[in-house]
């Protein structure tokens, strides 16, 4: 009942608000609505997952409704619903590293789900426990966790993603111990798993892992042949998250060979696959790489050059100074139009001063005679045509770039609050192969072309009312269900990314029938709560953050070129609208695996 009742609570419950105390009328309110019999368990499910969309990004929001969830399992003595708080409450002493009190609760889920009878999920838990003690640096405990983690798995005939998983783990911990040869064995397992399973994301992992270890062991050759069979995985079944990592990987183990040159050469596919591909983390450490070979090379400037880039990553943590640096592509009708909005507000109470001191002067000088008065009084009504015209000027500027509720709030308060939705709609698209299209390009061709296709994606937002939040270089973000919180985003979001594809279908074609380059698009979309707000003192802009954004990112990146790919989340909220193809479980990174639908057409 549990999995089966969840949508049906989201929507009885939708008008929940998130910041809500959380008073016993109010939750005897929320259950009025709900069925006999299913009110607390659908209660306690919802306030769970509330909870969990929390974890990435407010620990104390994810602890609070956790607890909540907590306590209405423990009144009506749900075994189960005991357990999965309990864990994820212990995954908040982890986030905030208070381990001793996450390896209690971890614990004590145990002991719950032992009396629920759910022991296949038991196995999950004890590899977290593995996780906490490695982090402790405790590796003897992560070890004894993750193999008995591993032996439940099996016991349990639970997936062989899963297997692999905890297979890794131990092969990991026996590297970071320096044990190699008992690393490696481990590695081979999880790749032979992987490979016989069809699961080309782990068995790309596993190799990766394996060749590492085999590169520390002083086995450069088969290092580098292993990390080059990785690559290839990765590029064949378009694993955007793993294809930096896997250069990088090749270029080091050409460093180690004393190969400068061929070491710099994949350091640098490296370093283009990540800026296309949005995978900021790897940026850093491969330009100090670069940094390396290039001083081995000789080649001084270019060394500097890296390293200055890497130094500035590491002091400003990927600051949005630096986010600004690595998307200089973005095309100057945006920078602009936000440069401007750094006056809007200080230009509009200059205007309304004006007004009040020529009106005060014209009352004064109204003594001089009546000639005098007539003069200025057509000075206040072309002054005033001019201001109204000014004020309509700086209107628009500031609707440009920020939302009208948000806007209309700045100007009153000179500030925005930040606010949390509990149900928005993330769209993103990319490019595919941006970097290597971009290189058939003028700069000119370039960001016009993007700016025809961004002009055309702004007008289907607007028609649809979604809001646009910003473009990254060649990347592409929009959400619906805020300001205006409305209860048909979903579906808003589905039928303008299916305009999207049509409209690059059609362009794609007549670029064709001209013989010119086309960019191919990626579309990913996911439903879920974020927190809205102004970032910036200078350069004001309207962002959203939280979990939602990133697995939406995450939609996109584990799409198909021309294809819509959309979470379960959103599936299950828009399946009666569109035509949905059923992926199964697809690996994404930091997300592990998640349900995932491509959108064909209106139903």
């Amino acid at each position: 009942m549990r999995s089966s009742t969840f949508i049906l609570a989201l929507f009885l419950i939708l008008g929940h608000t998130i910041f809500a105390q959380f008073s016993q009328e109010k939750i005897d309110e929320v259950r009025a609505k709900l069925l006999p019999g299913v009110q607390d368990t659908m209660q306690s499910d919802y306030l769970l997952t509330i909870g969990r969309e929390y974890l990435s990004y407010n620990i104390d929001s994810s602890r609070l409704y956790v607890t909540k969830s907590l306590e209405m399992s423990q009144a009506i003595n749900d075994k189960y619903g005991i357990a999965l708080a309990m864990n994820s409450l212990a995954n908040c002493d982890w986030r905030s590293s208070k381990y001793d009190d996450a390896l209690t609760k971890y614990l004590e889920s145990i002991t719950y789900l032992e009396s629920a009878n759910k022991k296949e999920r038991i196995p999950g838990v004890n590899n977290n426990i593995g996780l906490i003690y490695v982090e402790m640096g405790n590796f003897e405990k992560a070890l004894e966790y993750f193999k008995l983690s591993l032996q439940q798995k099996k016991e349990h005939h639970l997936p062989a993603s899963s297997i692999v998983t905890s297979t890794n783990n131990i092969g990991n911990v026996y590297m970071d111990m320096g044990d190699l040869d008992s690393a490696i064995p481990y590695y081979e397992d999880a790749y032979k798993i992987s490979s016989e399973a069809g699961d080309s994301y782990n068995t790309s992992l596993s190799l990766g892992n394996m060749a590492t270890a085999l590169r520390k062991k002083g086995d450069l050759q088969k290092a580098l042949r292993l990390h080059k069979e990785a690559l290839q995985i990765d590029l064949d079944n378009e694993f955007n998250d793993m294809t930096p990592n896997s250069y990088s990987n090749i270029g080091t183990d050409y460093y180690e060979m004393h190969q400068y040159k061929e070491a710099t050469q994949y350091y640098t596919l490296a370093l283009q696959a990540a800026e296309e591909y949005g995978e900021i983390a790897y940026i850093g450490d491969i330009h100090k790489n670069l940094s390396e070979s290039n001083e081995m090379m000789g080649q001084k400037d270019a060394a500097l050059y890296h390293f200055k880039i890497y130094h500035d990553i590491q002091d400003s943590l990927l600051s949005s100074d630096m986010t600004e640096q690595m998307t200089e592509m973005q095309t100057r009708y945006e920078t602009e139009k936000k440069e401007l909005q750094i006056n809007v507000l200080a230009k509009e109470n200059e205007l309304k001063q004006t007004e009040i001191a020529r009106e005060k002067f014209i009352r004064n000088s109204a003594l001089a005679g009546g000639a005098i008065l007539l003069l200025f009084l057509s000075i206040v009504f072309f002054q005033k045509i001019k201001i109204s015209r000014e004020k309509a000027r700086s209107e628009e500027l500031l609707l440009n770039i920020l939302p009208y509720e948000t806007a209309q709030e700045l100007k009153a308060k000179g500030s925005s609050e930040a606010q949390l939705y509990d149900e928005v709609t993330v769209l993103f698209t990319d490019f595919k192969g941006f970097t290597t299209v971009a290189e058939l390009l003028t700069p000119k061709e370039l960001v016009a072309e993007i700016h025809h296709c961004f002009m055309a994606f702004d007008h289907i937002m607007e028609k649809y009312g979604i809001e646009k939040i910003k473009t990254i270089g060649d990347a592409y973000m929009a959400a619906a269900g805020l300001p205006v919180i409305n209860k048909t985003n979903p579906i808003d979001v589905v039928n303008a990314a299916l305009e999207i594809r049509d409209f690059m279908a059609k362009y794609a074609a007549e670029r064709l029938s001209k013989g010119l380059t086309i960019f191919e698009i990626r579309v990913g979309i996911h439903t879920g709560p974020v927190v809205a707000g102004i970032v910036g003192v200078k350069k004001f802009q309207y962002d959203i953050w939280g979990d939602t954004v990133n697995t939406a990112s995450r939609m996109e990146s584990s799409g198909r070129p021309g294809m819509i790919n959309i979470s379960e989340t959103t599936f299950e909220l828009v399946k009666d609208h569109f035509n949905c193809l059923p992926r199964g479980k697809i690996a994404a990174k930091n997300k592990g695996e998640i349900e995932m639908y491509f959108v064909e057409s209106k139903g």
